[in-house]
């Protein structure tokens, strides 16, 4: 007797397979895309950290090289949605320091400005430059309208005016001022007052715009110096803590003018209030990140540090 022999599948077991493998496919599948996913949103992450450790590491060097006797700026603006600080630092290291071919090795402290703006969510960082090289005409320098409508070009103590186009070099000046503590000046006020300019090259009285400015003042070079550190930044906070525990905040949301005068910088009685200076700067901020795919949405993280101010030395 032969034995009955099956050569093919019947339909209900090809059925069962197929829909086993499908099974098997669809699950491989959600598990593909969800690890493709973790990892796109890792290295986001991992990227947005390599962001905030950079902004982490510059503003703490730049705090703790802060200048104990020069002023400080903190300000906020609602309508620009914008987030400032400004102060003045010395050198970070000793390579940190700049040599100038006309003045040999140039002073270390420089002003600072960290600016944020959540219109274009970029943080701006500069440094203004130790040393500037500019120029004087001093052809009219015995001229009425150089003594008298602009007096501040270089004119010799005997009026009859000095070589034409003299060289000079500008230093950042550290300011102590600020202006009263119910209102504050703000730094373009009182950092550009070092500033040598020749305008009015036409002698009307008026600034034209193509008339030249051969040098420019402490803020103006920190304008011209910005660079910017960190973009897709959604988010800023710059809180100021003084010496009387009190925190000072701008994040754009709120308008704030607040500054904190210079002091002597071996602290004694002629200083002004040392509890209004600044002891601990907080920094928040919020970083978005592209994961780079249309199927993986957009991830963003918030992060969060402190840097210690010096301490001026009290006798």
């Amino acid at each position: 007797m032969i034995p009955n022999r099956r050569d093919a599948f019947t339909l209900i077991e090809l059925l069962v397979a197929t829909a086993l493998t499908l099974a098997i496919v669809a699950v491989a599948t959600a598990a593909f895309s969800q690890m493709l996913a973790m990892t796109r949103r890792l290295q986001a992450r991992q990227a947005t950290d390599a962001t905030a450790r950079t902004v982490y590491e510059k503003l703490s060097r730049e705090v703790s090289a802060m200048h104990p006797g020069a002023a400080v700026w903190l300000r906020s603006d609602t309508a620009a949605q914008s987030v400032e600080l400004v102060f003045m630092k010395g050198k970070e290291d000793p390579w940190d320091h700049t040599t100038n071919k006309f003045a040999g090795a140039a002073t270390d402290l420089v002003w600072t400005r960290w600016k944020w703006s959540k219109t274009s969510g970029v943080i701006e960082v500069s440094s203004s430059r130790h040393v500037r090289r500019f120029q004087l005409d001093n052809t009219n320098a015995g001229t009425y309208w150089t003594r008298v409508l602009k007096p501040s070009l270089w004119v010799h103590k005997d009026d009859i005016g000095g070589p034409a186009l003299s060289d000079f070099l500008s230093l950042p000046q550290p300011r102590r001022e600020t202006g009263t503590a119910a209102a504050p000046l703000s730094p373009v006020a009182l950092l550009d007052e070092n500033s040598w300019q020749t305008w009015d090259t036409n002698r009307n009285g008026v600034r034209d715009p193509g008339e030249e400015t051969r040098d420019v003042g402490d803020y103006e070079d920190l304008l011209i110096r910005a660079r910017p550190l960190v973009r897709r930044c959604t988010g800023l906070t710059i809180e100021v803590l003084d010496g009387q525990g009190v925190a000072h905040t701008a994040d754009g949301v709120a308008n704030l003018a607040w500054a904190s005068p210079g002091n002597l910088v071996d602290g004694r009685a002629a200083s002004a209030d040392m509890a209004q200076r600044p002891t601990l700067i907080r920094l928040g901020l919020t970083l978005a990140a592209s994961t780079g795919s249309s199927s993986v949405a957009d991830v963003s993280f918030t992060y969060s540090f402190s840097c210690t101010t010096p301490h001026t030395i009290r006798y």
